[in-house]
C-alpha cells in the first residue's frame, strides 16, 4: 500500500524590533520544530534561505518585506 500521509514542515519565526516601528530594523530567529535548529536572521531573504533547506518553495523570485518588516501576503510559499 502507497503511503499517503503528508511530509509536515514546521517552522517558529520570531521578530526582535530594537525601536519605534517606524525604523526598527528587521531581525529575529527561525526555529524548525521537527529538527529543533534555529537560525538567526537580519533579512527576511536569510529566514527564507533557511525555509528552503527543508521546504522546496515554489519560483525563484522573491519579493521583499513591506515597509514594516512583514512578507507581502500575495508572495507566500503556502499557496
Amino acid at each position: 500500500m502507497e503511503d499517503t500521509s503528508p511530509e509536515i514542515t514546521s517552522f517558529v519565526v520570531r521578530f526582535v524590533h530594537s525601536g519605534p516601528p517606524e525604523n526598527a530594523a528587521l531581525r529575529g530567529s527561525i526555529l524548525n520544530v521537527q529538527t529543533n535548529q534555529e537560525q538567526p536572521f537580519l533579512h527576511w531573504e536569510e529566514a527564507v534561505a533557511f525555509i528552503r533547506r527543508y521546504v522546496a518553495l515554489g519560483g525563484s523570485e522573491e519579493r521583499p518585506p513591506t515597509a514594516d518588516g512583514r512578507p507581502p501576503l500575495e508572495a507566500s510559499p503556502f499557496g
